[in-house]
């Protein structure tokens, strides 16, 4: 082209801006995907440890000495060790089997 010429240049969209987008749904089961796992019960028992800050602890069973023991509903509770200001508590609730538990897949 010269100096001051003009000329009409036609982009197809897929050049210029990108293809028409269109919005879709679909249907979750097509995302979905079951897994069965067979497991030994004894693999899910409600029993875990945790960390409790000291204040929390305190007001929980009053006196911080490692074997104090308390009971909430069918859960037991028990100090298993103070450190500076964590005390780890060993929680068995049977009610609550898969409590605190990890699955990997």
């Amino acid at each position: 082209m010269k100096v001051g010429e003009t000329k009409k240049i036609r982009l197809e969209s897929k050049d210029a801006y990108g293809e028409e987008y269109i919005e879709q749904t679909k249907p979750l089961a097509e995302y979905q995907e079951v897994l069965t796992q067979t497991v030994p019960s004894n693999a899910l028992t409600g029993n875990l440890e945790q960390k409790v800050p000291k204040d929390q602890a305190q007001q929980l069973f009053g006196s911080l000495e490692v074997g104090t023991e308390k009971k909430i509903g069918e859960a037991s509770l028990k100090i298993l060790s103070v450190s500076g200001d964590d005390i780890v508590v060993a929680i068995n609730d049977p009610k609550a089997p898969f409590y605190g538990k990890k699955i990997t897949v």
